[in-house]
Formats: C-alpha cells, structure tokens, sequence
C-alpha cells in the first residue's frame, strides 16, 4: 500500500513493525490528534513537525525521516513525448521558445538520472559532496541536461519537483537551513537563465539598436526651414536631436547593453536599472 493511502492507525502499525520506532501511547495520541496520516506525511513534515511528534528522542526522529525516505523513493519513469500528438505545433525558434513551453510538460513523477562516475561514487558512498563546488555544479549540470529536454523554460513547480526529488533521493544533501533545498532551487534556476541568454538576447540588442539609430536618423533629417535659412546662429530652433538631454545613439546603446547585462542576473542592480531607465525615458 503507498504511504498516502495509510490511515492514522495503519501509518503507527508500519511506523513499529517496517520503521522499528518504539511508540508510546503520548506519542500515538499525538498523530491522532494532528490528523496525522500517510497523506500528510507523504506531503512532507517539516523537522518542527517531526520533532513536536518525537519530542524525547532524536533517535525516533531519525528512524521516522529514514522510513519516510524508504517509502519516497524516486524511480527512473521519464517518457518521450510524441509532438504529432501535441495541439502547439509550431516550430521552436528564439521568437517563440515560450510557446515551447507550453507543449512540454515534466511527467508525474521525476527520476534522478545517474552523475558522472566521480560524483556518483561518493554519492553512493553517502558523502556531502555538495560542500565542494566542482561536483555541487556536476550535479547542477545533469539536473539542467535531464530538466532541459522537457522544457527551456521550467515553472517554478518544476524546479521545485526536480530538486526535492534529489534531496529525496539523497537526504544527505540537504541544506542545513530552510526548506532544505533552496540554494539548489536557486542554483539550478540560475543555470537555465545563464544558457537561455545567448538564444534572444543578441536578437533583441541588434533590433533594439537599430531602431534606436533609426529614430536619430530620422530626428537629425527633420530640420525646419528656418534652421536652414537662418543666418544668425543664436537664433537657430533646437533640432529634435538636441532635445534629447545628453544623449545620442552611442549612449542609448550603452544604456541597452547595461540593462540587458542586468537581465541576466539573478540579482540585479535595480538602483543602476532605474537610473539607465530615466536615462532611456529622454529619448521617448
């Protein structure tokens, strides 16, 4: 029977006979009482929780973590999705990679490939690799390798499901604070904006800029006729071009160019952001 279906009683049954937790009768009434059930334990306890439960012994506490491990066990059931079958049919290109997205969709349960051998045999080994930062990214990198052939473009539901199927896999590398992944939420959701960059960023700066040094072009040619037949220069009208305070077409691109390195970052700059805005809003 899986872990959800088990009702309060059967969820103490197992807990002695499969988790070999001795339970005393204030410990059951505690589950009893919180509506403590396989559903609720499937959708996860956080250490609070566990330790309000088993609150006079941590050796019950780790028994309880190690048999909720045993029965969420990932398994390897990634399937390949037929695109004839699916209602998007357009095809993939920088322009519509978000309509992508929509017509792949991650499958109900997630499997956690195998690493690369080096990383593999310390996993294995039950060792906290994820403390050294060349097989933390190895780990990033098969994650994204296995994420990435579903979608470019993961939900934050996604991300969500991948990395605590890892940590389910892999109790040993959770954080120490928090929910107990979220640096790898953050780590894996950084290396997909890092590889989607090259695929619309120098399309939306090379037309960004041409119109941008179109519209000046344009400014620098609309000259009145008394500009043109005026003698005296300290009577000569502004163009349209000086009107813009300080800014020309070398500049403007200067401004994209920061703003689109700023994009790319997961923490950006939101003071330098809003000044290049102000800057940009001149020319409008």
């Amino acid at each position: 029977m899986l872990l959800r279906g088990l009702s309060t009683e059967e969820l103490l049954q197992k807990l002695v006979v499969e988790g070999g937790i001795e339970i005393s009768e204030d410990e059951a009434q505690k589950f009893r009482d919180n509506d403590v059930d396989g559903e609720t334990v499937d959708c996860g306890l956080t250490e609070n929780m566990i330790a309000y439960l088993f609150d006079k012994s941590f050796k019950k506490q780790l028994k309880f973590r190690d048999f909720t491990h045993r029965y969420k066990e990932v398994t390897l059931t990634l399937e390949v999705v037929n695109l004839e079958q699916q209602t998007c049919e357009a095809p993939v290109s920088p322009a519509n990679q978000s309509l992508e997205s929509t017509c792949h969709r991650l499958p109900a349960v997630i499997s956690i490939p195998q690493f690369p051998q080096d990383v593999q045999s310390h996993l294995d080994a039950k060792e906290p690799v994820h403390k050294k930062q060349k097989y933390r990214n190895k780990i990033i990198g098969t994650l994204y390798d296995m994420l990435s052939q579903c979608t470019m473009y993961p939900t934050n539901s996604d991300y969500v499901q991948v990395v605590k199927a890892l940590i389910v896999k892999y109790p040993f590398l959770r954080d120490v604070h928090g929910n107990g992944y979220h640096t790898w939420h953050s780590q894996l959701k950084r290396k997909f904006k890092t590889e989607r960059a090259p695929l619309g960023a120098p399309l939306i700066n090379n037309e960004e800029v041409k119109r941008v040094k179109e519209k000046f072009r344009q400014a620098r040619s609309l000259k009145t006729p008394e500009e043109s037949t005026s003698t005296c220069p300290k009577r000569l009208k502004p163009s349209l071009e000086s009107c813009i305070v300080g800014e020309d077409a070398t500049s403007v691109e200067a401004h994209i160019k920061v703003l689109l390195e700023q994009y790319r970052k997961l923490h950006p700059d939101v003071n330098l952001v809003k000044d290049r805005m102000m800057n940009g809003d001149a020319e409008k």
